[in-house]
């Protein structure tokens, strides 16, 4: 699928960011000698309110809050003739903490702890785990891998490009203050997505 996400700083220490992917999944199998097909499209949005704040020159911890909507289509096919569709939606609310780290002046990662709450709620809460290494190019331009996994496995996994709006100080400048970041929050992603599993 593809994915479009963003981050912007609204303050020294806050940023917004969101997500928005989409993905078109098929499978079929052969049930007493007709093809039975099943086609379904996915729309995922994300929104976060995040916090940052420096620990260290290299290290910044975060926090986020935020709500993701889920929508589902789904059609079957049975011959090649549709023989039922259905249309589903849920949102649910989620935080996590993360740490931000430098780890040469090329190589970026992230990992985030988070909870969410499943299946849209329900009263159930279940813990996940965000991955990813960002490899700069240079001050504008980066690569991105990045994989999502909870108690189940792993979820889903993704490449991208992004690019910067506010680009990064010297790493070799020292911070005279907890709000003078060495990361930008400011940027735009564009990516592909696999998806292991697409109902969390």
């Amino acid at each position: 699928g593809i994915n479009l996400s963003g981050s912007v700083a609204i303050a020294d220490n806050f940023y917004i960011s969101g997500i928005y992917r989409k993905a078109d999944l098929r499978a079929e199998n052969i049930f007493f000698g007709s093809e039975i097909r099943g086609e379904t499209d996915f729309d995922y949005r994300n929104l976060n309110f995040g916090y940052h704040r420096s620990l260290n020159a290299n290290n910044d911890l975060i926090a986020e809050i935020g709500y993701e909507y889920n929508k589902f289509d789904t059609q079957f096919f049975v011959d090649d003739v549709l023989d039922s569709q259905s249309e589903s939606s849920y949102g649910n609310y989620r935080v996590a903490i993360g740490l931000r780290t430098n780890l040469t002046d090329k190589l970026e990662t992230l990992a985030k702890l988070g909870l969410k709450e499943s299946n849209g709620g329900y009263f159930d809460v279940r813990p996940t785990i965000e991955l990813g290494v960002v490899y700069k190019i240079n001050p504008n331009w980066a690569m991105n891998f990045d994989t999502k996994m909870d108690s189940f496995g792993i979820s889903r996994y993704g490449l991208g490009v992004r690019a910067y709006f506010g680009t990064e100080k010297d790493s070799s400048s020292t911070r005279p203050s907890p709000s003078d970041a060495e990361f930008s929050y400011t940027y735009v992603q564009v990516g592909i997505s696999g998806f292991e599993r697409i109902y969390d």
